[in-house]
């Protein structure tokens, strides 16, 4: 092989790896858009509110006399 075939072997072995961590850091970051933007909604057509009520703590056992 000649040194311009080696090199360019080696940077392209070099750049794969860099550019998988690249893209990512860029799906963490939420910066690559992976799913088509949704419709956007007018003010008519917004959903009902999710209302998340706190749980109840559960209740202890009574002891029963001996």
């Amino acid at each position: 092989m000649t040194i311009t075939t080696e090199a360019t072997l080696i940077t392209t072995l070099a750049a794969i790896p860099l550019l998988w961590l690249y893209f990512r850091l860029l799906r963490r970051a939420n910066l690559l858009v992976t799913e088509p933007p949704e419709e956007e909604s007018t003010s008519e057509e917004l959903p009902e509110p999710i209302i998340v009520l706190p749980r109840r703590a559960p209740r202890r056992a009574k002891r029963r006399p001996m």
